[in-house]
């Protein structure tokens, strides 16, 4: 698979705010060119006694300028007791996931934050032209399956709600 997992490093992360708890994290390099790596780390918590995990970007600064839109795509479903995924909703959310990492390869965004559990999977991407980054989705999604998403985006040029989440996770 190719999901952020070029290099994985373990280290110990003690989060001391809001309920997050500590938990092993993994560092994942993901190429977005030739010269650019974007470390991606992993954290969990619990909401309604079910574990919500956590995967985000450490985004170099510069790319607030080149994506100023939040594009945030939603996969609703029905949890199993641990309020996870089943294993066949997983691998599907594990294939479109994989089908769209060629968007970061194009350079025509970066997958800024991954939120999953009780229930649902979110997906907020920052990207530059919605035009292309569409046209992009689409193409890597036209032999797919058509699944359950909700998509919306906003204008965030300041990267305001990856800050707050950075903010709030730290």
């Amino acid at each position: 698979m190719n999901r952020r997992t070029v290099l994985l490093i373990s280290a110990l992360l003690v989060m001391s705010q809001s309920n997050v708890y500590s938990k092993e994290i993994s560092l994942g390099l993901n190429k977005m060119n030739e010269n650019e790596k974007i470390e991606y780390f992993v954290a969990e918590t619990e909401e309604e006694g079910k574990p919500i995990t956590f995967r985000w970007a450490k985004v170099p600064a510069d790319k607030a300028k080149t994506f100023p839109h939040l594009v945030s795509i939603f996969w609703p479903y029905t949890p199993e007791v641990n309020g996870l995924p089943s294993e066949e909703i997983n691998k599907s959310q594990n294939l479109f996931e994989d089908a769209i990492d060629e968007l970061e390869t194009q350079n025509l965004g970066v997958l800024s934050l991954v939120v999953f559990g009780n229930g649902q999977k979110e997906w907020r991407w920052y990207a530059g032209d919605l035009e292309q980054w569409y046209a992009a989705l689409n193409k890597a999604l036209e032999k797919h399956e058509q699944y359950p998403l909700t998509i919306q985006h906003t204008e965030d040029d300041n990267w305001a709600y990856h800050k707050e989440f950075l903010a709030w996770i730290e």
